[in-house]
This record gives C-alpha cells, sequence and structure tokens, in this order.
C-alpha cells in the first residue's frame, strides 16, 4: 500500500564447482521498479561483492512505495551481473509483478510542522498541515481540524474533496498565530 516498506531479498550463487576455482568478482545487484513514482522509475542497487566458486550470499534490496501512487501492478525487473577471471559476464535478469492496494477510504497527515519550532510568548508561529487522501475512492467530505486551547487555536474545515490517485489528492492548510503572554 502506499507508504509500505518493500524489500527483495536476492540469493546468488555461484555455482562453479571448487575444482573449478573462478570467483565471480565485482557483482552487482540492482532492482528497478517501473513507472511508479508518477510515471518514474525506482531504482535502488547492493553494494558490489564477489563470491568464490561454490558459495553463495544473499542480498537485501529496500524500497518505499510512493505514497501518491496509483493502485495496480507495476513491473520489478531484478538485475544481477558480474565477471570472472577470465573476463566472461555471467547476467540474470528476472521480471517480477508487485502489486500496490489501496484501502477503500484512507485519509492520512503527510506534513504537519510548526515554525519556529520552539514557540515563546508575544511572538508570532505559523502552523503547516497537509493531508492526503492515500485510498481509492474520492473523498468528498474529508475534514481538518487543528485544536490546541494552549495556543488558543481551534480550526476546523470541512467539506474538503480529495481525488483519488496522484492529482488533486491533497490539503494544505497554514494557520499564523499570535502567541499571547
Amino acid at each position: 500500500k502506499p507508504g509500505s516498506d518493500v524489500e527483495f531479498k536476492i540469493e546468488i550463487k555461484n555455482r562453479f564447482t571448487k575444482e573449478e576455482d573462478l570467483e565471480i568478482q565485482d557483482i552487482d545487484a540492482q532492482v528497478i521498479i517501473e513507472d511508479i513514482d508518477d510515471g518514474d522509475d525506482l531504482e535502488e542497487e547492493a553494494d558490489e561483492f564477489d563470491l568464490d566458486a561454490g558459495k553463495d550470499e544473499t542480498v537485501k534490496i529496500g524500497f518505499k512505495i510512493p505514497l501518491e501512487v496509483e493502485e495496480g501492478t507495476f513491473d520489478a525487473i531484478i538485475d544481477v551481473e558480474g565477471r570472472d577471471k577470465n573476463g566472461t559476464v555471467h547476467k540474470i535478469k528476472w521480471a517480477l509483478e508487485l502489486e500496490v492496494e489501496k484501502e477503500k477510504h484512507d485519509i492520512s497527515i503527510r506534513k504537519l510542522n510548526l515554525n519556529p519550532a520552539i514557540v515563546s510568548c508575544t511572538r508570532t508561529a505559523a502552523l503547516n498541515a497537509e493531508i492526503i487522501n492515500l485510498g481509492k475512492d474520492d473523498e468528498d467530505e474529508a475534514a481538518l481540524e487543528i485544536l490546541s486551547p494552549e495556543l488558543g487555536v481551534n480550526f476546523r474545515q470541512g467539506d474538503i474533496e480529495l481525488e483519488e490517485g496522484i492529482d488533486d489528492n491533497t490539503y494544505a492548510k497554514t494557520l499564523t498565530m499570535n502567541i499571547p503572554d
């Protein structure tokens, strides 16, 4: 779902025997999730490593699914490549599918910050808040409520319309507060 952590565990094995004694060097493993980030790819790679004959190693490559993502299936391409001491390139490519599912209704606070972060008396502060629709349905009656009796804040905005998907799916509000004595 949007904002989730996804980890690919890739087990790589050098299938040469100990008698053949061919180390595979500079092995590079990368994962590309195509078109998931508003039409752009996400791409990560593991640190390069060498692998002795008959040995294996598992690498982990992690991603955070973007908050603004369409529900659906995305191609995930795993590429692994290395060379042996004879200069032969050893390559493998896997194509997988990554399914992103959304809940029917899912509104989340995307941003909430106070500037300045520490508020003192007789000063002005700005509170920035943003909500986002992560669900698969449009929201026609969302609301943002900010309350702080200590700071004299009592704000509510109702009837906020948030579209599903990646366009018109956020609402932002900045409140300027005069902090009393």
